[in-house]
Order: structure tokens, then C-alpha cells, then sequence
């Protein structure tokens, strides 16, 4: 069940995205194991991105660490082909009290490009704090933008929170 915060963040992130034709998968198709909450996808014929919002499970450790092990299988299950597409990965992940868990975030993005799964950003959105923290990759004349959007709407979730 997705919470009432989720929600509105996944609304800000949407408005913020469509603007660079990423178009919102269902997730009917994704195991119940991963606590996947949204993805986006925008795939051209020379580039596959995509933006994935998981509810970062408490007892997890490190968020990186945790953006790490999911990439791979994530990335599957949004359509990567290994060699042929590779795919651009921008995590969301969410839950209350998780902001302790970013130090060092940035050691978890990927340093380059293997031609399979990318994780060229790591957002992280505590709903207990209203704070939020986020490390990206190299990239930024083609991803910088998408990961720009990414930043701005969580912005806009967290303004709206704080307004009421």
C-alpha cells in the first residue's frame, strides 16, 4: 500500500518527468518481493532510461549498498538487453528515517559505463525529516537534464509537504 507521502512524491516526479517523454510503466508485471512504488521509462533509438521509486525497506543498511543490489535485477524487468541496450538507472528510494543511512552515496553510483545496468544517480527522500540527499554520475550532457527533473520534483514534493 502506498503511503499518502509516496503518492504525492511519485505526482511531483511524474509532472517532472513527462516533459522528457518518460512514460509510466504498470507494475503489474514486477515481483511483490521488490518494493517498487513507480518507474518511468524513455527509450529512443540510441538511449534507454529509466526511473525507478522503491520504498527502502528499514532493516537494509546502506541505501547505496541497497541501490546496488537491486539495479541489476530492476533493470531486467524494465527491459534491458545485456550488450544490445543498455540501461541508464536513476533510483528513487523513500522511507522514514533513512537519511542516516547516505554517507558516502556517492561511492555506490557507477564509475562508467558497462553496457548493462547504470546506476548513475542514488535519490534519497526521508518522509521523517522532509530532507533529502542524492549523488550522481558522469553523463550530465545527456542525463544531467533527466536528473535534474528528478531533483525538482522531489523539491516539489517537499515544498508542498512543508506548505501543507
Amino acid at each position: 500500500m502506498i503511503s499518502e507521502n509516496e503518492n504525492k512524491l511519485i505526482e511531483c516526479l511524474d509532472e517532472k518527468l513527462k516533459p522528457y517523454s518518460f512514460e509510466r510503466i504498470g507494475l503489474s508485471s514486477f515481483p511483490q518481493t521488490l518494493p517498487i512504488l513507480a518507474v518511468w521509462k524513455r527509450k529512443t533509438w540510441n538511449t534507454n532510461r529509466a526511473v525507478a521509486v522503491i520504498s527502502l525497506p528499514e532493516s537494509n543498511g546502506h541505501s547505496g549498498e541497497f541501490a546496488q543490489n537491486v539495479k541489476k535485477p530492476l533493470g531486467k524487468l524494465i527491459g534491458y538487453v545485456p550488450i544490445l541496450y543498455p540501461l541508464g538507472l536513476q533510483i528513487v528510494l523513500t522511507g522514514n528515517s533513512i537519511i542516516n543511512m547516505k554517507d558516502n552515496l556517492e561511492k555506490f553510483i557507477d564509475k562508467f559505463d558497462n553496457q548493462r545496468v547504470v546506476l548513475q544517480s542514488i535519490h534519497v527522500v526521508d518522509f521523517a525529516s522532509m530532507e533529502n540527499v542524492s549523488a550522481h554520475t558522469w553523463g550530465q550532457y545527456t542525463t544531467g537534464r533527466f536528473q535534474n527533473a528528478i531533483e525538482s520534483g522531489i523539491l516539489s514534493f517537499l515544498n508542498k509537504t512543508k506548505t501543507g
